[in-house]
């Protein structure tokens, strides 16, 4: 199933799954977003084959995001990865992905959705705390560099968290 967002001030979007044939893309959007810290393609090779959704953005007819949202365990949700294209970031894609991601959990019946995002990530930060993700802990040496990690978690995702704090969506959900 195909959706668009286009929530005020934001660029149109359009969410899809994964096709094979967007994994080069994938790869180099990845370096761009994570560098050291990017995922080899047998990683998303993993996702493309598991149960997870691992969902494309596309806006002006380019991939501009992507987004991997898997149950763990029963009740239990995890975003594995997200990711926006530096020159697409701020555009709301990243709160689009993740608003799809909720509503995936939520169909899937979560009461739990957890993340793992840099410290030094303000701007990823600050949009998980819109769709009402805390802090749950710190990891030391999470990433490849020694860097911290913060654990962040989401309890009950509802239409509520869905509506990013008040605003106003659609979600459309396959």
């Amino acid at each position: 199933m195909e959706c668009w967002g286009t929530p005020k001030g934001s660029l149109k979007v359009r969410i899809r799954p994964f096709g094979a044939r967007d994994l080069p893309r994938i790869l180099r959007m990845e370096m761009a977003c994570f560098g050291d810290d990017a995922w080899d393609a047998e990683e998303f090779r993993h996702y493309r084959d598991a149960t997870a959704a691992f969902l494309i953005a596309k806006s002006r007819n380019r991939i501009a995001g992507y987004c991997i949202a898997e149950i763990t365990a029963p009740g239990v949700g995890e975003i594995q990865s997200i990711a926006v294209l530096p020159a697409y970031q701020g555009q709301g894609i990243g709160a689009t992905l993740m608003r799809r991601a909720l509503a995936y959990f939520r169909k899937q019946g979560a009461m739990r959705v957890g993340l793992m995002v840099r410290l030094d990530n303000a701007a990823a930060i600050a949009l998980y705390r819109r769709f009402g993700f805390a802090r749950s802990r710190t990891v030391a040496a999470y990433y490849a560099d020694g860097s911290a990690g913060w654990r962040m978690t989401l309890r009950h995702p509802s239409e509520e968290t869905l509506r990013e704090r008040g605003r106003s969506w659609t979600v459309c959900v396959s």
